[in-house]
């Protein structure tokens, strides 16, 4: 009987341990799924659509994340373009909420990725109604601007945006492009160099400095022959008509 009694504590200690363990496991993994449910959905906003559909893929369908992965793996698609449901999520963006908010970003993108400049202005305009100052809806609608030729109200917003995130590179090479275009070479050149300091192999910044420089050139060269043939000499400096 003394065998016995000692026997039952020592097992209801052992199940209380087992079950701790367990909590703590799940807990863990939970954490886990979380944290690459999150990191998909940053990859996606950022356009990183391939790297968030492998975090995507690494997540488990637990019991209570189910319809958050799923939800993820949808507006994956939308964003590339696919709309059939665009009308019912038109519905669940109604709602106030960030999923609300990730819905709009997705449907102003996803409409973007098939040539609806103006649709995807309206999303842009409605995700600036809930969030007047959001740096990433201003250029998400500057974008939309450049499309449909209102340049200047595209600079607006990308200039808005740069200002209110100015540690976001996108924003900073929308605008360096736009002032490139507009024949704004002395700014444009100033943001490309920045942009170089942390993206010296990106195709698109290198190409663009290297625009812009070109076409400064050509400028400090008419300028020089310019001041020359008026016989008042060169407005630059004299090596460069030597």
């Amino acid at each position: 009987m003394v065998e016995d009694t000692r026997k039952y504590p020592r097992l209801r200690h052992v199940a209380f341990l087992i079950l701790l363990f367990a909590g703590i496991g799940t807990a863990i993994v939970y954490g886990w799924n979380w944290k690459k449910i999150e990191q998909a959905i940053e990859l996606r906003r950022t356009d990183q659509l391939s790297n968030a559909d492998t975090a995507l893929g690494k997540c488990w369908s637990l019991p209570g994340q189910q319809a958050a992965i799923q939800m993820e793996w949808h507006l994956g698609a939308v964003q590339q373009g696919d709309l059939r449901n665009e009308t019912s999520l038109q519905k669940s963006a109604e709602l106030k909420s960030e999923q609300s908010w990730l819905i709009l970003e997705s449907l102003c993108k996803g409409n973007m990725a098939v040539f609806r400049w103006n649709e995807a202005r309206g999303y842009a305009e409605e995700m600036l109604e809930r969030r007047p100052s959001d740096a990433g809806a201003l250029w998400l609608r500057g974008r939309c601007w450049v499309k449909m030729q209102q340049e200047t109200r595209a600079l607006d917003d990308f200039r808005q945006a740069v200002r209110l995130v100015p540690s976001r590179w996108q924003y900073k090479l929308s605008l360096a492009e736009l002032l490139q275009q507009q024949g704004n070479n002395s700014e444009s050149i100033d943001l490309y160099l920045e942009l170089v300091m942390d993206r010296q192999y990106d195709a698109r910044v290198l190409l663009g400095l290297s625009r812009c420089l070109h076409d400064a050139a050509k400028q400090w060269d008419r300028a020089c022959r310019y001041g020359c043939g008026q016989g008042f000499g060169c407005v630059a400096h004299q090596w460069r008509c030597a």
